[in-house]
């Protein structure tokens, strides 16, 4: 994953009369070490926002990812890591990452853990003096000591909040929690050291210190749990292999797989995942792709089939040939569809966001009010004001949607459903109808060709389709296999209607009659079915006529779509007797046959609560327009670019399955914010009124997170089952 420059934008979906634009650098995040809060994140986005060329930056703290939109004449990729190192921070390209032997992740944890058990070290003596002094007078000498060892926290531990609060200041005129910190811990051992030199009582050095090693406890464990919400991006990770076995010079040889080229023939023995992407060179194989579909049985593969890296050979050592390597490998836009779900915003990840900017600077105030109300008791007054510093963190806030979301999408990836926007798991859940296109949707889209004229118009045909991955062309092409085809000049595809070209010095066009017969006036009789005309300016040269069969799980999908109370809707370009007969077989009350792409666009544009399952390029505009685009695993890469949803295993199935997971999620999120919502309302008075000493408040304050994330975390282990009416799945 290379940092993206900025390319510009592509149409996404509708909203109040326009077109929002979705620009490229959304795919490809970078790696973030470490956001401590939003306030964090927001630290980061608004020193980046202010480099000259920056058009959009986006940081999430629930996945320490951060995306940049800039134009790489105006700045580069240096200047926008320094500026991110001057706020505190350490960014990396996803390439970077992967090269270094510790995931950033890792090595962040390892310096966490650190900290934590010097904390401890320096700080066990300190509880174990304040817990003794509660029973106990201390003896003269312990506050010098308590003194010392508290000096010693401050530049260990408390170094790093003070720092990145200064930073986030300096640089990005933020206040952040690291400023809530730095301000509780600091003023309570500047005033305890204040307090030892003149004799003053109640001193706070064990506050001071146990505020610093508690939260440093509690960001280290909050850390360690959010990182869980890359795990699937670790799994899939770890299913690249390193090296390969490639076939040169008469021999084998093993080398590193960023060294293998494309064309190239690699081994793969039994037992062994394949590498890199490529086509199937021996007769037969047998690989399992869960990894990429969800589905646990092996796959029978042919001679000149494609094969994706990542996937287990189960059956004979096979040999392939190498069509795609380094980003271009399925597994790896797996990877990045993942990371980009993830690290979408669902409406309450913005709504906590802009309270979040919000939040620190309002508990400052509400921290110096009520110092001014204990302010004849100096002593209490700094414990309370410290206790609101420290108790009213907004991490739980932040991380109540995010990890949520982080969680879901990661589960879904796991079944072979794969997110590439997370809001449209929200949006999921509030779809009023659905419509399908027929061809490689509701059927499995792979046509064969019952009748057709033989010899010479076969091959003007197939040679028209050429490359086109439209099932009428594969059909076509497997027609003439292994024959020589005409060359084709002036090729022209029209979307929705057919292809037109000069072979042999005439045009031909090949596509729907209608289309035919607007072009020169020809009239023909189709037969039943699917049905392609080829002709020329003179006269229809052949009729080519297809079946297809209806995809596995399609009449399920449909009948449970209408128990939940949706309403499935067929818009197909085929003809009116193939797309009248699909619909009655399915049970489907509304279709309209003969729809052109243009028309399917202004379908989905007029109504927002409509989600799109398709397939083809001719979909692509639909799928961006949609409420929610769904494309099937096979898809054309413009279909699967614009959509929300990519069903990788082809099982419209998944379509209910993602929409439970909604469910859930958005539950999940509720019950996060309600309790990070209440945490604060209570807290927050009973620490203004004393009743939560600074210790306790930084204990409080990092369970809430860790309650929050361990909430989010259940749905990794979510049931996901295909809902029937009104139901959103069970765990």
């Amino acid at each position: 994953m290379v940092l993206p420059r900025f390319r510009g934008a592509i149409p996404r979906r509708k909203r109040s009369g326009k077109l929002f634009a979705r620009p490229a650098w959304y795919k490809r995040p970078w790696f973030q070490e470490r956001f401590h809060c939003t306030s964090c994140a927001l630290a980061v986005e608004r020193a980046l926002a202010r480099c000259p060329g920056v058009a959009q930056v986006r940081a999430a703290f629930a996945t320490e990812t951060l995306r940049v939109a800039f134009d790489p004449a105006l700045t580069d990729v240096s200047v926008l890591k320094a500026l991110i190192r001057e706020v505190g921070f350490t960014a990396y390209t996803g390439a970077e990452a992967a090269r270094l032997a510790v995931s950033p992740q890792e090595r962040d944890l390892a310096r966490r853990l650190a900290r934590v058990r010097l904390g401890w070290v320096l700080g066990g003596p300190l509880f174990v003096a304040m817990v003794w002094g509660w029973l106990h007078p201390l003896p003269a000498a312990v506050p010098y000591a308590m003194a010392l060892l508290t000096t010693a926290l401050q530049l260990s531990l408390g170094r790093v909040y003070y720092a990145a609060a200064w930073r986030a200041l300096r640089h990005a005129h933020t206040a952040t929690t690291d400023l809530l910190v730095s301000l509780g811990a600091g003023s309570s051992f500047v005033y305890s050291l204040a307090g030892l030199a003149l004799g003053w009582h109640p001193r706070y050095f064990d506050t001071s210190a146990m505020v610093l090693v508690l939260i440093t406890q509690g960001n280290y464990l909050k850390a360690r749990a959010t990182t869980h919400s890359l795990d699937s991006i670790k799994g899939l990770a770890r299913l690249q292999a390193r090296y390969a076995t490639v076939a040169r010079d008469g021999g084998t040889v093993q080398v590193p797989v960023d060294e293998v080229r494309v064309g190239e023939r690699l081994l793969v023995a039994t037992g062994s995942r394949v590498p890199l992407d490529g086509r199937l060179c021996t007769p037969a194989a047998d690989l399992e792709e869960g990894v990429l579909t969800g589905e646990a049985a092996p796959v029978h593969k042919g001679e000149g089939d494609a094969v994706w890296a990542g996937t287990l050979n189960v059956g004979s050592p096979l040999e392939l040939e190498v069509t795609a390597v380094g980003q271009d490998l399925r597994l790896t836009r797996v990877i990045r569809l993942v990371l980009a779900a993830q690290s979408d915003r669902v409406r309450a990840v913005e709504i906590t966001d802009r309270l979040s900017r919000w939040f620190v600077p309002a508990v400052l105030a509400l921290a110096l009010v009520t110092a001014g109300i204990w302010i004849d008791e100096p002593g209490a007054a700094l414990a309370r004001m410290v206790a609101v510093m420290v108790v009213a963190c907004p991490c739980a806030l932040s991380l109540a949607p995010g990890t949520a979301v982080a969680q879901a999408t990661a589960r879904l990836a796991a079944v072979g459903i794969l997110l590439t926007r997370a809001s449209a798991l929200e949006r999921l859940v509030r779809i009023r109808e659905v419509v399908f296109d027929k061809t490689g949707t509701l059927t499995e889209g792979h046509l064969e060709l019952v009748s057709c004229p033989d010899g010479h118009w076969a091959r003007v045909a197939a040679a028209l389709e050429g490359a086109s991955l439209h099932p009428v062309a594969r059909a076509l092409r497997e027609k003439v296999v292994g024959e020589r085809l005409p060359t084709v000049r002036e090729r022209r595809e029209m979307a929705g209607r057919g292809v037109m070209g000069r072979v042999e010095g005439r045009v031909y066009a090949l596509g729907r009659a209608e289309w035919i017969a607007s072009l020169w006036g020809h009239a023909v009789e189709l037969p039943e079915g699917t049905a392609a005309v080829l002709a020329d300016s003179e006269a229809v040269r052949g009729v080519f006529s297809f079946t297809d069969r209806l995809r596995p799980g399609s009449a399920e999908t449909v009948r449970r779509l209408l128990a939940q109370g949706l309403d499935p809707i067929i818009l197909s370009g085929d003809r009116e007797p193939v797309v009248a007969s699909l619909a009655t077989a399915l049970g489907i009350a509304r279709w309209k046959a003969q729809v052109s792409p243009e028309e399917k666009f202004a379908y989905l544009q007029a109504h927002p609560r409509a989600a799109m399952v398709g397939d083809g390029v001719n979909d692509a505009a639909a799928l961006a327009a949609a409420g929610v685009g769904v494309a099937m695993g096979s898809a054309a890469d413009a279909a699967a670019a614009s959509a929300d949803l990519v069903l990788t295993g082809n099982d419209l199935q998944g379509l209910l399955l993602a929409r439970a997971a909604g469910r859930a999620a958005l539950r999940v999120i509720l019950q996060n914010l309600i309790y990070a919502f209440g945490f604060n309302a209570v807290a927050l008075p009973l620490a203004i009124g004393g009743r939560i000493p600074p210790q306790f408040a930084a204990l409080s304050m990092s369970v809430s997170s860790l309650l929050v994330v361990g909430n989010s975390l259940r749905l990794r282990r979510m049931r996901l089952a295909v809902p029937d009416a009104g139901s959103g799945g069970r765990r």
